[in-house]
């Protein structure tokens, strides 16, 4: 009688994986601890450590923490380079007859209304209770197309950066195609940076860790021990004429494919509300260009404009917010040699437009004076 046979292999056996060493990829596994390392590494940078590199996310550090400081003022100044150029707070304080620091001019390169409420909500228990906050506008503030740069890529949510592309009207319909493609690639990119913020700040980590080993030179900005504006202003006056191709490369740059974005608007909107719930008025204020600049934004780019302004305008009124438009340099007793370029002031045309704003802004502020 033959002996029954066995079958032990099915496909639940794995003896005929015996003698298999499966390769571990350490190479990978190498690669991957090193982008995490990296990657958390570049998330608990401190602010101090990250503003002596400058660059636009250094700026927002070097704001809070060498202008702003300690201090609790009156009057903010947010916006963009045109008003971290063009308010200086140490005029305004003379002509409001204020003590030193009562104002604060914390405007950032590029600085929209995100950034304005960035800087706010992060220093909320200083600057609550400040009389004031002065927005400056710019004609792109609200423009889909023209930004977001380093600060939104750092700080903004993850639930705004996936519908960065939503919901966009373009105001011309033939630049709608390309628009959205570009504002789509924005998208995954803002979605990429917020896992990967490393790609952001890294850059800013080496050059600050060049310049803490002494390898590099810290930018310097001279400004914010004098008139306490963060801005490198060499010339005290700008060239009288600009060539027109350069104005027109300037207007393109900040107006092609304009379109407002929603979440722009709903940034200046949240602005407004937190002011209003901490008993802070709020004032938007339209700085000058040269009138030459002006003159061709409103005329090539007439729907550019007027969406911006009808925007503004829904927006303030809603929010029961004062508005002042100061567009044209002319208006404000400006020359062409005040600007260093189409929109940001040398130092003489600083100190003629905050004496200009001082008094325009005088009965908004101090009405008893």
């Amino acid at each position: 009688m033959q002996n029954p046979v066995v079958v032990t292999s099915s496909i639940f056996s794995f003896e005929t994986l015996r003698g298999f060493t499966p390769s571990i990829p350490w190479t990978w596994i190498g690669v991957i601890l090193s982008v995490l390392l990296v990657e958390v590494g570049t998330r608990h940078l401190p602010g101090s450590f990250l503003k002596r590199s400058g660059g636009w996310v250094g700026e927002l550090y070097l704001a809070e923490q060498d202008v702003l400081g300690s201090g609790v003022p009156e009057v903010v100044i947010l916006g963009s380079s045109t008003a971290q150029y063009g308010v200086e707070p140490t005029v305004l304080e003379a002509a409001w007859g204020r003590d030193r620091g009562a104002v604060v001019n914390l405007a950032l390169r590029g600085g929209g209304a995100f950034d304005a409420l960035q800087v706010y909500k992060r220093n909320r228990a200083q600057l609550r209770k400040a009389r004031a906050v002065v927005f400056c506008a710019d004609v792109w503030t609200f423009n889909a197309s023209f930004g977001p740069f380093q600060r939104y890529r750092l700080l903004a949510p993850l639930k705004e950066r996936g519908s960065f592309a939503s919901s966009i009207a373009f105001v011309r319909s033939q630049e709608r195609a390309a628009g959205l493609e570009a504002l789509r690639t924005r998208r995954n990119s803002l979605v990429v940076d917020h896992f990967f913020k490393m790609r952001v700040l890294t850059p800013y980590a080496i050059r600050s860790g060049t310049i803490e080993l002494r390898l590099g030179r810290q930018k310097k900005w001279p400004q914010v021990g004098a008139g306490r504006i963060l801005a490198k202003r060499p010339q005290s006056l700008g060239p009288e004429r600009i060539e027109e191709a350069r104005f027109r490369s300037l207007a393109r740059e900040r107006c092609e494919a304009f379109a407002i974005h929603p979440l722009y608007v709903e940034h200046l909107r949240e602005l407004a509300r937190l002011l209003r719930e901490d008993g802070v008025r709020l004032i938007v204020v339209e700085l000058p260009v040269r009138d030459r600049y002006q003159d061709l934004l409103e005329s090539e780019f007439d729907l550019e404009v007027a969406a911006h302004t009808s925007t503004l305008a829904s927006l303030t009124r809603a929010t029961g917010t004062t508005w002042l438009q100061f567009r044209r340099a002319s208006e404000c007793g400006l020359a062409p040699e005040d600007f260093r370029d189409y929109a940001h002031l040398a130092t003489d045309g600083t100190r003629k437009l905050s004496r200009f704003l001082g008094e325009q802004l005088l009965p908004e502020l101090y009405p008893a004076q």
